[in-house]
C-alpha cells in the first residue's frame, strides 16, 4: 500500500515535468516553424520576380508557381533541415503525451485500488 501512494505522490512532478518540455518543444517549433515561413516568402520572392528574356513572368499562372515553390524548397537545405527538425518535435511531443495519459490512467487506478483497499481494511 506504501507503494501504491508513493507512486501518487510522484506522478504529479512528473506530468508537470513532461508538460515543461512539451512547453519547450513547442517554442522550438514556434522559432522552427518562423523561419520555414521566412524561407518560404524569400522563395516565392524569387519566383513571382523572375522574367523571362522578354519580359513576361517565368511562371506565368498558380500551377507553375507552386511547382517552382516545391522544387526551390526541396533543394533548400535548411529548408529540409527545418522541416525535418518540426516532424521530430512532434513525434517527441505527441510521445510525451502518450505518457501523461499513461500517468494518469496509473494514478486513476492507482487511487481506485487504495480506496477499495481502505474501504476493506
Amino acid at each position: 500500500m506504501e507503494k501504491l501512494i508513493e507512486e501518487l505522490q510522484s506522478i504529479p512532478s512528473q506530468v508537470k515535468e513532461l508538460k515543461l518540455q512539451i512547453m519547450g518543444l513547442n517554442n522550438i517549433k514556434h522559432q522552427t516553424s518562423e523561419r520555414l515561413n521566412e524561407i518560404e516568402m524569400k522563395h516565392k520572392d524569387t519566383i513571382n520576380r523572375e522574367t523571362t528574356k522578354d519580359g513576361k513572368k517565368l511562371y506565368s499562372n498558380d500551377d507553375a508557381r507552386r511547382t517552382a515553390l516545391a522544387l526551390f524548397l526541396k533543394e533548400d537545405t535548411e529548408y529540409t533541415k527545418l522541416s525535418s527538425d518540426n516532424k521530430k518535435i512532434d513525434s517527441e511531443i505527441h510521445t510525451n503525451l502518450i505518457e501523461i495519459n499513461f500517468l494518469e490512467d496509473i494514478q486513476k487506478n492507482n487511487r481506485y485500488i487504495l480506496g477499495y483497499l481502505s474501504s476493506t481494511q
